[in-house]
């Protein structure tokens, strides 16, 4: 009876500590994930700031988690990353089940997860200049969405680089979601022609161009930055045009939401370019599950920052990758597509796209009547227009020309980066990302992070010897931050670091991803650069081209000849490559289908004649 009490105690013992609660497992969770968007006036339709607000929609939290629809984020993060990803792993998803499973028990209140802080107000900082709508704007509760278009007229008088674009809605749950327009006055004539404040557009902003879409706004999404070099051309006397997306409401509400303009400090040396793949001849036939493709061929080295992937209602997801000579590189995944939840996608460090590689973008859309969000019943072919219940393929995409270190510029706050390790001396509770810079402790409490600082170099050779805890460092120039007593190297050059690449770089400490490799038998190395030697793209070395005619009809035909060079010679019509006859039935030199006789000629000139009568001439008079 003892052992049976005993394991029955041990037993009970273990459950309850093991078991799951809200304070130690799933506070955390929430919190770091959720609250952002679900607190008082926030675009959130719930708040999730405590136990009893979690615990009262438990299942709905189960539901929607385990589903994959919250936290909302579409791009596919196994096939591409982006600054501001939202997500739950499996263990996260299978916790919250285990807890609502198990009756949501609290657990101790002191142990409760602290809520960040989230920004009171800008996220970027103190705004050089903001522009709030003249008045608020009624969105009447009639559960429809409302799209509507607000013109900032700026009346710079001179050219202005932007830093970064910010939106703050003045009713975050009304907001759906923003598009931001730099334009010259297009919008600002549509608006003038409507009494009213603003004018409706379902998609776009109506002007019949095609949008310098320069910036966005979605629940919980970061504000682009342009930094180092980078910014943003805003012209003097350009227009910034505002698309809001109010979600479907069943109360009447009120907005005035607010741009905030950051105006770069720092000369701008690359302005941001946008290009926008498009093809207004999109046609989606009835009753069909149909793929669109379009290619974009990349004409020099450049550095992606932000895409935008943008359809309508019956888009079912995006592949977006560039490719040259099997080599991909993958920009974004969108497997599930949801017009509700579009987004400006950022990679966190500047992505390169080089020359000659080719920008692939396909497109699903079901326009079958299995599809519920179909806007026809029965389906109908689908044209191009701005409406929604039209279709789109519309990809822009923000870029500037490559520099070297492209790759080592991260595109979100730089107050984000850091160690993340809280092992490492110089771990930062305020990291979000981690930049390769943990470091480790000696004996004498010094810490010591990779030589290349700002990388994910954790393994260089510092050359470094010990000498009563005097440190004597050789070949590297070293910087020290006396007060953190972290040291770390900035003599570091980046470079491709393999012998066997055809731009190795000797003097290069860290290796940067570039390395390019001969994989053609014409490709040769130069210098650095691999030189195509076969121009044609037929397999065959321009050293070995022999030119000539290759048209086997041709008179001068020459079977060895690799190239055309335009030379061919042909013989005349009815004649061989020698000048004779191909028909010359009576052998008079003249050919049959030019022969005006096929025969021989009388002495009186008849074609097969047989000659004057006898005792007359060719006239039929008498001899």
């Amino acid at each position: 009876m003892f052992l049976k009490k005993l394991l029955f105690f041990c037993l009970f013992s273990f459950f309850s500590f093991s078991q799951v609660n809200f304070s130690e497992d799933i506070s955390p969770i929430i919190y770091n994930n959720c609250t952002e968007c679900h607190r008082p006036g926030q675009s959130g339709p719930m708040s999730f700031t405590n136990y009893l607000e979690v615990s009262s929609l438990g299942s709905m939290i189960e539901y929607v988690t385990q589903s994959g629809y919250m936290p909302p984020w579409h791009a596919d993060t196994d096939y591409s990353n982006f600054i501001g990803e939202r997500g739950l792993s499996d263990e996260e998803i299978s916790l919250i089940s285990e807890w609502v499973d198990s009756g949501m028990p609290q657990g101790n209140p002191d142990l409760e997860a602290t809520i960040p802080e989230f920004p009171d107000g800008s996220a970027v900082g103190i705004p050089d200049a903001v522009f709030t709508m003249e008045e608020e704007y009624l969105i009447e509760g009639n559960n429809q969405d409302d799209y509507r278009v607000f013109v900032f007229e700026t009346n710079f008088p001179e050219d202005k680089y932007l830093k970064s674009i910010e939106i703050i809605p003045g009713n975050y749950a009304a907001v759906h979601h923003v598009l931001v327009n730099i334009d010259d006055g297009a919008c600002a004539a549509i608006d003038a022609s409507t009494p009213e404040y603003g004018y409706e557009c379902e998609s776009g902003f109506c002007t019949g161009e095609i949008p310098q879409l320069s910036a966005g706004y979605t629940p919980g999404m970061i504000p682009p930055l342009w930094n180092n070099d980078v910014g943003m051309l805003l012209p003097a006397g350009a227009d910034i045009s505002i698309q809001m997306h109010y979600a479907p409401s069943p109360i009447d509400q009120y907005d005035q939401s607010s741009v905030n303009l950051f105006f770069k400090e720092e000369p701008v040396l690359r302005e941001v370019e946008v290009t926008t793949i498009v093809d207004t001849q999109l046609l989606i036939p009835a009753n069909e599950v149909y793929e669109h493709y379009v290619s974009y061929e990349i004409e020099e080295d450049i550095s992606l920052i932000s895409i935008l992937p943008h359809m309508h209602l019956i888009g079912k997801s995006w592949l977006v990758y560039a490719e040259n000579n099997g080599d991909t590189i993958p920009i974004i995944s969108i497997p599930e597509w949801d017009f509700n939840w579009q987004n400006f996608y950022q990679p966190e460090y500047m992505l390169k796209l080089p020359q000659g590689y080719t920008l692939h973008a396909y497109a699903v859309y079901d326009n079958t009547s299995s599809n519920p969000l179909n806007p026809n019943n029965p389906p109908q072919n689908i044209p191009w227009c701005d409406y929604t219940t039209c279709e789109m393929f519309f990809l822009p995409f923000s870029y500037v020309p490559y520099q070297e270190g492209d790759e080592n510029i991260y595109l979100g706050n730089s107050e984000d980066l850091g160690c993340t390790d809280p092992s490492a001396c110089n771990y930062s509770s305020e990291a979000i990302i981690d930049d390769g810079t943990c470091g480790v402790s000696d004996d004498c409490g010094e810490c010591f992070i990779p030589c290349c600082f700002n990388t994910n170099t954790n393994n260089c050779d510092y050359n470094v010897t010990e000498q009563d805890c005097e440190y004597f460092w050789a070949d590297f120039d070293i910087v020290s931050d006396p007060e953190q007593n972290i040291f770390w190297n900035t003599s570091c050059s980046f470079g491709c670091t393999d012998l066997q690449a055809c731009n190795y770089n000797s003097s290069a400490t860290d290796d940067d991803g570039s390395c390019v490799y001969i994989d053609g038998i014409c490709d040769s190395c130069e210098n650095g650069i691999i030189i195509d030697n076969d121009a044609d793209n037929d397999g065959i070395c321009d050293g070995d081209e022999l030119e000539g005619c290759t048209d086997a009809l041709a008179c001068n035909y020459n079977e060895l000849v690799t190239n055309d060079d335009g030379t061919c010679e042909y013989a005349e019509e009815y004649y061989d490559c020698d000048g004779i006859c191909l028909n010359d039935t009576d052998n008079d030199g003249v050919c049959d289908e030019i022969d005006d006789c096929l025969g021989e000629i009388d002495e009186c000139g008849v074609c097969n004649g047989n000659g004057p009568e006898e005792y007359y001439d060719c006239d039929g008079n008498c001899l």
